[in-house]
């Protein structure tokens, strides 16, 4: 049995690495000139959109060119320096009927002001009118960084938004444990033809008592920067860059049956963040091992995975990785240097 079971081993090991040498990907640049790139979008009808953090967003042509005029400038409202800016953008379900999408950046002076708003294409349907800003939601920051961006809407037509802990390091006034702040949060809305915005009836917080926010999907994040949602799946995933080289993608909640309340501002990787008496309270189990040789500063991604079940670790090259537009699905990342551990 034993040389039984060592066969089969090697040849599972051989497949492996057929497989992965099939499945080569090649990269063959597409757009040239978009420096300062923080989202890559489509509106549904064939044309991509690239949002630069300045405060622009570029239509980009299947001839691979960018086009000469923006779609939308506002870099003159956009607060721009280290991690804000133009954050990121999503385009309504019924784009091709009312024309509408919407971005979240910082505005103002001095620590700024997070905005999400909506614009409307103007009668060329390749040029936004930048005066038909409305605004949704509008957050004084406290810092300079954690501000988070990510928007994407969810085949149930709502939008989600990412709003970050709002800094210092490590959250120091305890924002993303709060329901009663917008801070460290994803909210969940139904935007309305006249520019404001209803709570979803099966929102997670809908009629809970005292100050506790109903626009609240899900809150304890540290810095959502960038979110997917995997329609197959009904989840979402969350991704961020993490302090120092630590960095995460995990998923959040499955819908309708959320999962509110994460501990993410209180935990980065392997580490716990001492403050509150919360330490030691809550660890991340994470499994022993370096990352790639090539990259020897590498993101480590961490799912926390739930009580009792397992979760997952993914190395990957330094602030590459939560950047991507990628669902943690183990299938489709089989072949990446995944490593389990039980516990949760």
């Amino acid at each position: 049995m034993k040389y039984i079971l060592t066969a089969l081993l090697f040849a599972g090991l051989a497949w492996s690495t057929q497989a992965y040498a099939q499945s080569r990907i090649e990269l063959v640049p597409y757009a040239a000139e978009l420096g300062t790139a923080v989202d890559i979008t489509h509106a549904g009808d064939g044309r991509l959109f690239v949002a630069r953090q300045y405060g622009a967003i570029f239509l980009v042509r299947d001839s691979m060119d960018v086009a000469d005029i923006e779609f939308l400038d506002i870099a003159s409202r956009v607060l721009f320096n280290g991690e804000r800016g133009l954050l990121g953008m999503a385009f309504d379900p019924d784009f091709a009927t009312n024309g509408h999408f919407y971005v979240n950046y910082i505005t103002g002076t001095g620590d700024g002001i997070s905005r999400i708003s909506r614009f409307t294409v103007g009668p060329n349907p390749d040029v936004a009118d930048p005066n038909s800003e409305v605004v949704l939601i509008s957050l004084p920051q406290p810092n300079p960084i954690h501000q988070a961006g990510g928007l994407a809407f969810g085949t149930d037509g709502y939008l989600y938004c990412a709003l970050g802990d709002g800094g210092g390091s490590d959250d120091p006034n305890n924002e993303g444990q709060d329901p009663t702040s917008l801070f460290g949060t994803i909210l969940r809305i139904k935007p309305e033809s006249d520019g404001t915005y209803s709570i979803p009836p099966d929102n997670p917080f809908v009629g809970a008592s005292g100050d506790t926010l109903p626009e609240i999907w899900a809150y304890g994040l540290r810095n959502p920067f960038r979110f997917g949602i995997d329609p197959g799946q009904r989840r979402s995933v969350d991704r961020r860059c993490g302090a120092g080289a630590l960095g995460r993608a995990r998923p959040l909640a499955r819908w309708p049956e959320h999962r509110s309340q994460f501990r993410l501002a209180l935990l980065r990787g392997q580490c716990s963040v001492h403050h509150r008496g919360l330490c030691g309270q809550h660890h991340v189990p994470m499994a022993r091992g370096r990352p790639f040789a090539r990259h020897p500063r590498g993101h480590r991604m961490c799912h926390r995975g739930r009580r009792g079940l397992p979760g997952h670790t993914l190395s990957l090259p330094l602030r590459q990785a939560p950047l991507h537009r990628l669902l943690l699905r183990r299938i489709a990342l089989r072949d990446a240097r995944w490593a389990r551990w039980l516990g949760g």
